[in-house]
């Protein structure tokens, strides 16, 4: 009789862990799939290292829906011409993008990373490279 009750609160447990423990897509909290595309296509970003929505450390970028991207210098105007331009795609859940020269100096000026969600409209970008550290945050405008 206790054989049977061990065996049944061992499965029980094993079926309550697979039950609640999400999938690895999951627990990442990255914005994948049709998700992310939207994020990006057709949108503008206010992109910074520590904070979106001070104006004098915020790059505000445009992801046109040509798959061109205009980029901004910190503290640019919105609406400011492009300081420069170049291509964005999306290639295995993440954002990739490549300048001409802008992000050079830090080697970002051709990147990769995966979006991921910290709040109703806060985002961080993490370099596929060092994917546990977040070095930019944005938020759609």
């Amino acid at each position: 009789m206790m054989k049977v009750f061990v065996s049944n609160a061992i499965m029980g447990i094993t079926l309550m862990w697979f039950a609640v423990t999400p999938s690895a897509s999951q627990t990442t909290g990255n914005v994948v799939g049709e998700e992310l595309k939207a994020l990006v296509n057709g949108r503008t970003w206010a992109i910074s290292y520590s904070d979106p929505n001070d104006p004098a450390y915020t790059y505000v970028w445009d992801f046109r829906k040509s798959g061109s991207v205009c980029a901004r210098l910190a503290g640019s105007p919105r609406h400011d011409k492009c300081a420069d331009e170049g291509k964005w795609s999306i290639r295995d859940e993440k954002l990739c993008w490549e300048l001409s020269w802008m992000g050079d100096a830090l080697k970002l000026k051709t990147a990769c990373s995966f979006v991921k969600r910290t709040g109703n409209d806060g985002f961080e970008l993490r370099n596929e490279k060092t994917p546990e550290l977040t070095f930019l945050m944005f938020k759609v405008l």
